[in-house]
């Protein structure tokens, strides 16, 4: 969803225990950026991440978390 809404560069930061599901998180965002849209279990987005991806895609500015 952010890859679609920016209008600028996008940089993200993954923060975190280098755990089991590190790997996976690092796939998946580097196939976001490559073209997938997965779609989460629930079929749509928390309202919340709606929320944060509006801001961000409202002004290509930084969205602080």
């Amino acid at each position: 969803m952010l890859v679609d809404a920016g209008c600028t560069a996008l940089a993200l930061v993954l923060e975190g225990g280098y755990g089991r599901s590190h790997a996976a998180a690092v796939r998946a965002i580097c196939a976001a950026l490559e073209g997938a849209r997965p779609t989460p279990e629930g079929g749509e987005a928390k309202t919340s991440t709606r929320l944060l991806v509006e801001e961000y895609g409202s002004g290509g500015r930084a969205v602080l978390m």
